[in-house]
């Protein structure tokens, strides 16, 4: 139904364009009175605090054997950017030693910001910038789809990523 949903609002979007006195290319919207069929999703199971405390322990571990994916997911956790604010940092993004995360791109204006990093996350983050470029990805490239995939995964707790005991 999101699928549904989704199409027929941005096909609405295009030929309200269409139609616009700019373009001028058709008279009005052939879809503006369409409704949408059945109901929207409301968000992905969210992790109880229980489950959270067992995926941080793993994860933590994890990031102590140098797993940038486990760093990455653990950004998630404790800080909330989107998937992709994470995946494409940079070495320079990590500020003051650390202590500051830069988001210079996002989905929305709103969305440009700087995250404080908590203790427990900067020497990781410090380790994985160690010996790179200022403009190189931090967690390797963000072509590589590895991590951005364990970042889109960490939040769900019945997922194959999520770290088990």
């Amino acid at each position: 139904m999101d699928y549904h949903r989704n199409t027929l609002a941005e096909a609405k979007t295009f030929l309200r364009w269409c139609a616009h006195k700019k373009q001028g290319w058709i008279d009005g919207n052939p879809l503006e009175l369409v409704e949408g069929v059945g109901k929207r999703k409301h968000g992905k199971p969210k992790p109880r605090i229980d489950e959270a405390r067992l995926w941080y322990a793993r994860a933590i571990m994890l990031a102590e054997q140098g797993d940038a994916g486990a760093v990455a997911a653990l950004i998630t956790l404790l800080l909330a950017p989107r998937c992709f604010e994470i995946v494409e940092r940079v070495v320079r993004d990590l500020d003051d030693g650390g202590r500051i995360l830069w988001i210079d791109r996002s989905k929305t204006e709103a969305g440009e910001r700087f995250l404080k990093v908590p203790a427990v996350l900067r020497p990781y983050l410090v380790r994985l910038c160690e010996g790179k470029d200022p403009t190189e990805y931090i967690f390797a490239s963000r072509r590589s789809g590895s991590h951005g995939r364990k970042v889109k995964t960490a939040d769900h707790p019945h997922s194959r990523d999520w770290p088990r005991d």
